[in-house]
């Protein structure tokens, strides 16, 4: 009966020195969570917005002009430009009412335009006569229009600017033959800085519509 009092009593002193290491641990692990500061918020990273690349057009060139401005390796300047053309420096346009005496001599003046954007100096003027017959005897120069040619001083050699224009008047004695058929075609010599160029131009395909006293008159019979 006494032993079996005493395994009782045994049991309940080991039940209670474990209850006591539980609670002595969960003590310590309390101070413990208390001992330790407490961590910081953890903080956004700040996100930085890319600054934008400068447009090549936009950025100054160091002498203060656009890079966008600066002629390009092979521009060629407006003089070159002009030099480098085969054809197409000069214009004839706007023929005057031709004058004639219809049996020995007939006048055909024109304007003559500059049809580059550069200065030229007009060095001569001469007609081209496909067929012949036609004589040239003279040829002059004149600033002004149609109305001007009478009167006013011959040029040896103008300068037109661009666009610049000068009156030409080409001077023919006619043949004994009817001139009616007869071409007549034009070429211009000048120089642009300095360098000479040579332009042929159209002018007159014939004469048929002016009258010389040469040719017949075809009548139409009456009805």
């Amino acid at each position: 009966m006494v032993r079996g009092g005493e395994d009782d009593q045994g049991r309940s002193y080991g039940w209670v020195f474990i209850v006591a290491l539980a609670g002595l641990a969960a003590v310590a692990s309390m101070l413990n969570q208390h001992g330790k500061p407490s961590a910081e918020p953890t903080r956004p990273v700040p996100i930085l917005n890319p600054i934008p690349a400068a447009s090549p057009t936009s950025s100054p060139h160091p002498s203060g002009t656009l890079v966008s401005d600066l002629p390009g390796p092979g521009a060629l300047d407006p003089t070159q430009a002009a030099l480098a053309r085969q054809t197409g420096w000069v214009q004839a346009h706007d023929i005057c009412p031709i004058v004639t005496d219809h049996r020995a001599s007939i006048a055909i003046t024109f304007i003559l335009e500059n049809i580059t954007p550069v200065h030229l100096t007009i060095a001569k003027v001469m007609p081209v006569l496909p067929l012949k017959g036609l004589r040239p005897t003279g040829v002059e120069l004149h600033y002004g229009l149609c109305n001007d040619r009478v009167g006013s001083p011959g040029l040896p050699q103008p300068q037109l600017g661009a666009g610049g224009t000068v009156l030409v008047t080409l001077n023919f004695a006619l043949p004994d033959s009817c001139p009616a058929p007869y071409p007549v075609l034009l070429r211009v010599i000048m120089t642009i800085d300095g360098q000479r160029r040579v332009e042929d131009l159209p002018l007159l395909s014939d004469l048929g519509g002016v009258r010389f006293d040469s040719c017949k008159t075809v009548t139409t019979p009456a009805d």
